[in-house]
């Protein structure tokens, strides 16, 4: 990305930023309402006895020690703390006490507070040791600002302490909702699976796609190109990886040159065949730590690629570029393109719609993964047969399956690197442990089936990551019945971005259910659910874009203006729309005609 576009992108991001911040509450634009400069305490503390009494609260102040003013009061029944601080007269509104949780829940308490302060705006929830060491106590704080407008000050308050008691409502429930999901493990083992659920969810976010900008590149997503990773336990060798890439089979390669600060070529099979393509630019020291030895490294791979059609001679240039270096790998940037050398056309064969990614060599001890891998394994045979399985966690269920290390092993490596998006290792891993199970009648044990088709969801996804929706659509298919949520986003995003006419119908169908589901109106969608709406929309309205429908396309974009999740989203495809319809690069199917929502069935 060039200076201008990057420019372009933070002006864009900004004006996000400054719509949202605007569009808050009152109370948040108070915080530009106040005199410049900063308030005494002296000046806060007269402001806040004036308050109180407009508002009919009593109240109490003292001066503590450590110069603090604070002001003790009473609103409907709750015990708030206003403290105006000696230097900078910041003023912070405590409301103390709200719930007394067991300091053997701290775990799970932990979960629960980072949660409610994701969804809340102004209020942050805290908790800190009871005297006795035995309980954690509960609270909630909030930053308040006060400006010469007094209606506006006393609105204001009263929002916020109202913020209070939802605040308090929205911890409630949330901790009852963890701790009832958790009961069956530990806290820790709640929080864990929090977090792999979350990991799992971002990484399908990103098969989510804006349509592309004048430069031909996505301009949402978290890689421009797909990551394909490999590390020191399990090398890449180039037939492997072309096999991958260009999905053919079995290429033959004849000969492999290394270009770099020298020129050398690997010519004889045995050379061909267990030459690792990382090892041209990483190499181990003495003491097994890796380390860059080179910063660029050209391999032409000279191969054959035999068809139905024909045998055709052809030349791969594989370029490798040192890029970082984090704690637990190096990663390297490939960029892979073929050459016909019979006809000397240039090309990129298959279905690869990109010729640049991520490889990534591990620098963790293997000594160290096998020690992981044991603890794990033993700890789940130690809770089975103790009777304890419900203490298990997601992990450990899916070790127990599995008599013999080799495919737990492929199972607890495969499921790891997948939250670390090392797709080429995924499918290594997990694709034995399919066909291994493919063997088998549908199993009627529920783990089994859960093992099956987390496996199918997890070689789908890799696949899909990498762009080859053929290969993804396999796994996604055969378990799309299940109506999982993260598998459905994985096989709408497989259809939409591989151009897939059924993509339509699965989104108007899944809409529909998600709609059928809450006719009645007894209760709304879970948070869950809802976002799945939303992700349901915006691709309903991509596949309109893709089909030259941009009234029904727009008119789904226009409403999502107004909706923060959407927002990003919805500006670029409307600016997108009207780039089409300057260049009149795409023939319009629509009439002019305005479309509702609800004629739209989204």
């Amino acid at each position: 990305m060039d200076f201008i576009n990057v420019i372009a992108v933070v002006v864009d991001v900004l004006l996000i930023a400054v719509i949202l911040f605007f569009s808050s509450k009152e109370r948040i634009r108070a915080f530009f309402s106040k005199k410049n400069g900063k308030s005494s305490q002296e000046d806060n503390s007269k402001h806040a006895e004036n308050l109180l009494k407009s508002i009919g609260c009593t109240y109490t102040r003292e001066k503590r020690k450590d110069d603090l003013v604070e002001f003790r009061f009473n609103f409907q029944n709750g015990y708030y703390n206003m403290r105006i601080f000696p230097h900078s007269g910041e003023v912070v509104i405590f409301f103390q006490g709200i719930a007394e949780v067991s300091a053997e829940k701290i775990d799970l308490l932990r979960v629960v507070c980072n949660r409610v302060n994701t969804i809340v705006l102004c209020h942050t929830v805290y908790y800190a040791y009871s005297d006795d060491k035995k309980n954690m106590i509960v609270h909630i704080s909030a930053p308040f600002f006060f400006t010469d407008d007094t209606l506006r000050i006393k609105d204001t308050f009263l929002t916020l302490l109202e913020g209070f008691f939802n605040v308090r409502r929205i911890f409630t429930n949330e901790f009852l909702l963890l701790e009832k999901e958790g009961s069956s493990s530990s806290p820790y083992d709640v929080e864990k699976n929090n977090l792999n659920y979350a990991r799992e969810n971002a990484l399908l976010d990103s098969l989510e796609l804006f349509h592309l900008n004048n430069e031909g590149k996505v301009k949402k997503t978290d890689n421009e190109s797909f990551n394909y990773r490999s590390g020191a336990r399990l090398p890449i060798s180039v037939a492997s990886l072309l096999a991958t890439v260009f999905q053919i089979n079995q290429p033959s390669i004849i000969d492999i040159t290394i270009v770099s600060d020298s020129i050398k070529t690997l010519s004889s099979a045995e050379q061909v065949k267990t030459f690792n393509v990382l090892s041209s630019l990483i190499a181990e020291e003495e003491e097994g730590k890796p380390s860059f030895v080179k910063d660029v490294v050209t391999l032409l791979v000279k191969y054959k690629h035999q068809t139905k059609e024909n045998d055709s001679l052809r030349i791969a240039t594989i370029v490798l570029k040192a890029d970082k270096e984090t704690q637990e790998c190096l990663y390297v940037v490939a960029a892979v393109a073929d050459v016909n050398a019979e006809t000397g056309v240039f090309e990129v064969p298959g279905v690869l719609k990109s010729s640049s990614f991520y490889l990534a060599y591990d620098k963790g001890d293997n000594e160290q993964r096998l020690k992981e891998f044991a603890y794990m394994r033993q700890d789940a045979i130690d809770k089975i047969f103790a009777g304890k399985q419900e203490e298990l966690t997601e992990d450990q269920q899916m070790l127990a399956l599995w008599q013999t290390d080799d495919f737990a092993q492929r199972v607890y490596w495969g499921r790891k690197c997948f939250r670390q998006e090392r797709y080429y290792e995924v499918i290594a891993y997990l694709t034995p442990v399919w066909n291994k199970m493919l063997t088998y009648e549908l199993p009627k044990d529920e783990a089994i089936q859960n093992t099956l088709f987390l496996t199918a969801f997890y070689l789908g996804s890799s696949y899909a990551e990498l762009k080859l929706y053929d290969q993804a659509y396999y796994y996604l298919d055969g378990i799309f019945h299940i109506r999982d949520i993260g598998v459905s986003i994985a096989y709408v995003n497989t259809l939409v971005n591989a151009h897939d006419f059924r993509s339509l119908y699965v989104i108007n169908t899944l809409i529909k259910e998600l709609r059928e589901k809450y006719a009645d109106g007894a209760e709304p969608m879970t948070d869950v659910e809802e976002r799945f709406m939303n992700f349901l929309r915006r691709r309903w309205a991509y596949v309109h874009v893709e089909l030259g429908d941009l009234i029904s396309a727009e008119n789904v974009y226009k409403k999502m203006l107004n909706e923060p999740l959407n927002a990003d989203f919805a500006l670029n495809e409307l600016a997108y729309i009207q780039k089409l319809r300057e260049n009149n690069s795409i023939l319009l199917s629509d009439d002019g005609s305005e479309k509702s929502l609800k004629d739209l069935d989204i």
